[in-house]
């Protein structure tokens, strides 16, 4: 079983390097970590999976406009409305607030 994974790696990182190729022909700059490696910063990489996953924001958008205004209006809905098993089912504004008083 050792050997399906290594063959799922390689075929993951050739996809990696290909999308690289797209993003640097179409001169879109790549965001990773310090050392070259995006998976550095897990917190960023789990919000943009759950704003794909949940709210639909992995397909391709009309034009910058509508993906800045429809990306704004998730995080919001994220950050207001969408409660977290993680902070005892409260929203993270909530959190923020709680945080606020007790300061």
């Amino acid at each position: 079983m050792v050997d399906g994974g290594w063959r799922m790696g390689k075929a993951r990182a050739g996809r990696s390097r290909q999308r690289g190729r797209q993003l640097k022909k179409q001169k879109t700059e790549i965001s990773m970590a310090a050392a070259g490696n995006c998976y550095e910063n897990a917190l960023a990489e789990r919000v943009n999976g759950i704003l794909k996953m949940e709210f639909h924001l992995d397909y391709t958008f009309k034009d910058t406009n509508q993906a800045k205004l429809i990306t704004k209006q998730s995080i919001g809905i994220y950050n207001k409305m969408r409660s977290h098993w993680g902070i005892n089912l409260r929203t993270p504004e909530e959190m923020y607030n709680l945080e606020q008083k007790s300061a």
